[in-house]
């Protein structure tokens, strides 16, 4: 029977690495070994984990599934946290992104005024930007909260329509883009939410991110979005 604990005694584990020894997990449940075998073996079966000899392989993406699975099996999304790194949820989020076919940058920082701001991710795909905030809540969020951290995001996806916030991103793409962008600002979590959408901003879990991406256009007409005119009518 796969349980709480051994997912999270699986998630200590991996913290920093990607792989282990399994005699490890045996030192810290209460099941047998043969048990624990088994319940290895039914999460090897759903794609959770890898085993190569007497080690567990996992990887970013797996760490994620089992994270999302501890809680469901009742853990507390505080404990969870602890051995999901900031680092892994974000390039989760720019794997997904990739395989969608989207170019990807991590944490770029820009100037509005006086103020600076930062986008943990960005993707492009021809004329579409998506700019995403990932979230590694350890708790829930009241609908007040969300609605701060949505405008934040939005005012972020608006920064860019200034000349030099774009342009950083053409330097590191190497590109220069001549047409009418269009900029959807994203928050991504690691868990369900209770609202979907917030002031217009659609708030993701990581694991629904890809097929969130393949529908986009359906979404369009109910999200916020940043429209940029840069040469109407040339494409990228």
């Amino acid at each position: 029977m796969i349980s709480a604990n051994l997912v999270l005694t699986l998630l200590k584990n991996m913290k920093g690495k990607a792989a282990f020894p399994e005699v490890q997990l045996f030192e810290a449940q209460p099941m047998s070994r043969a048990e624990v075998r088994r319940a290895v073996g039914a999460l090897e079966v759903k794609g959770f984990v890898g085993r190569d000899g007497g080690e567990i392989k996992v990887s970013g993406l797996q760490k994620v599934q089992l994270a999302v699975l501890a809680v469901r099996l009742g853990a507390s999304m505080d404990r969870v946290c602890r051995y999901l790194s900031w680092q892994e949820f974000e390039q989760i989020t720019q794997l997904a992104l990739g395989e969608c076919g989207y170019e990807t940058i991590l944490h770029q920082r820009f100037r509005v005024g006086r103020r600076s701001c930062e986008i943990d991710v960005i993707g492009v795909l021809s004329r579409n930007i998506i700019a995403v905030d990932c979230k590694h809540w350890k708790h829930g969020l009241t609908r007040g909260a969300a609605e701060k951290i949505a405008g934040a995001q939005l005012q972020r996806a608006e920064a860019l329509q200034l000349e030099e916030n774009l342009g950083r991103i053409e330097g590191m793409l190497e590109r220069s883009f001549k047409c009418v962008l269009m900029v959807t600002p994203v928050i991504v979590t690691l868990m369900e939410n209770p609202t979907s959408i917030v002031r217009g901003v659609p708030v993701v879990p990581v694991l629904r991110l890809s097929s969130f991406l393949n529908e986009l256009p359906g979404y369009l007409d109910v999200l916020a979005t940043v429209t940029i005119r840069r040469g109407v009518g040339l494409s990228i």
